[in-house]
């Protein structure tokens, strides 16, 4: 199982973490400090505190697999559509045929 950040699915707490944290906006203070979290090894501190995100499980077997099933479903949509088409155009060319 690894962990889900947007549609992104990490296999470990640590690049989860990167990608959140690294992507955040340093804010400044109105004496001018800026506040950003910092990695320190291999943990992340925001003002001498670590970081401690939660983050929902995932799988990429499980996005693959979701993924294929919704491909498959389009497609056999699709199939079906191209079938009623090639359907309508035999009855108009059968009675085209018999007129």
């Amino acid at each position: 199982m690894g962990y889900r950040v947007g549609m992104n699915c990490f296999d470990t707490r640590l690049q989860a973490d990167d990608y959140l944290l690294s992507s955040l906006i340093p804010t400044v203070t109105q004496d001018g400090k800026i506040i950003r979290p910092e990695r320190v090894g291999d943990k992340w501190v925001l003002n001498g505190n670590p970081v401690t995100l939660a983050y929902p499980k995932c799988s990429n077997y499980e996005q693959v697999k979701s993924g294929a099933y919704l491909g498959s479903m389009v497609l056999i949509l699709f199939v079906v559509i191209y079938g009623f088409r090639l359907l309508i155009n035999f009855l108009k060319d059968i009675g085209k045929v018999g007129a």
